[in-house]
């Protein structure tokens, strides 16, 4: 009988550490639930709540911020996003022995790197200043830049390039994807306002 008597409280110890455990972790989950939740107030503005979450509750420097707080780590996140895309079309350029559509990857490069990156730099600038409407002014140039990229893939950017572009289509889908992504990333930055 003594093993009996020693299995039992073995098993309620076991019961009782779980239950702790169970207790613990949701207390967890409550405490950190406020953070985000400001995160998706936030967000919630935006025409991509989702996409706008995302971002903004993996990024460390937002947990625990304010709106204001978000807002700048937003534009910070945008201003990266715009020099990877600067990096990706650089990659590309390097990979292309198209001479035509390297004409084009240089428009947008040029795009990228004069006006995009500077846009968001400007946006973030501007914010910190705190001028709104400027901020605000600065993301509309940004996504203003990023079509300029677009419809080089539908016509030709430079004059010189006209007769070969007539005889070619270049797919826009090898931008398609960072364009889309920067425009988001603007447009979600001016909504938050």
């Amino acid at each position: 009988m003594a093993p009996k008597l020693l299995r039992m409280p073995v098993i309620y110890l076991a019961a009782l550490g779980a239950l702790v455990l169970m207790i613990c972790s949701e207390n967890n989950v409550v405490a950190e639930v406020p953070e985000l939740q400001v995160i998706r107030d936030l967000c919630n503005r935006t025409e991509s709540p989702d996409f706008c979450f995302s971002i903004l509750s993996s990024d460390p420097d937002s947990r625990g911020s304010d709106f204001n707080e978000l807002r700048f780590n937003f534009l910070r996140l945008s201003r990266e996003k715009a020099e990877r895309g600067v990096r990706f079309i650089s990659a590309l350029q390097k990979k292309t022995t198209d001479p035509l559509l390297k004409e084009i990857l240089n428009y947008c490069s040029h795009r990228y790197e004069r006006q995009v990156v500077r846009d968001t730099r400007t946006a973030l600038d501007r914010y910190i200043d705190p001028d709104i409407p400027a901020t605000l002014e600065a993301l509309s140039w940004c996504i203003d830049a990023v079509e300029e990229c677009e419809k080089a893939f539908k016509s030709p950017p430079y004059p010189a390039c006209e007769k070969a572009f007539k005889s070619s289509t270049y797919p826009s889908y090898i931008m398609r994807e960072t364009n889309e992504l920067m425009k988001k990333y603007c447009r979600v930055a001016r909504q938050m306002f």
